[in-house]
């Protein structure tokens, strides 16, 4: 299993594809699934921290509403964007799509602040 460090990598990584994702207006569903994982990562850091690593998104999204509350309803709408992004119609998805996604990500973000970085 990674640890908190190749995971903020991960995340970083996912922040400088993001920008040029963003910049270019390539494309909304790939911003706001990168957004999604970039939260991923920095929640996965959070838990790696404290010796838990998670398999699968259902037993991360349990593990967020159980011991990360003050965060949950912004990863939901990350989680939940991002999966309409990679399995919905691509219709669905756009810039205003994106626009959500990044507040929600900010949430997250702020939340875990310098500490997770």
């Amino acid at each position: 299993m990674p640890d908190s460090a190749a995971h903020l990598e991960k995340a970083a990584a996912n922040e400088r594809f993001l920008t040029r994702v963003v910049e270019d207006r390539l494309s909304a569903e790939w911003a706001v699934t990168v957004l999604f994982y970039q939260a991923v990562h920095l929640v996965e850091a959070w838990f790696g921290a404290r010796g838990v690593h998670h398999r699968s998104h259902v037993r991360r999204n349990q593990a967020v509403a159980k011991d990360l509350p003050e965060i949950v309803a912004s990863y939901r709408k990350l989680h939940d964007l991002s999966r309409a992004a990679r399995y919905g119609h691509v219709e669905l998805i756009g810039w205003s799509d994106y626009d959500d996604a990044a507040i929600a990500f900010a949430a997250v973000d702020d939340h875990f602040g310098s500490d997770a970085r």
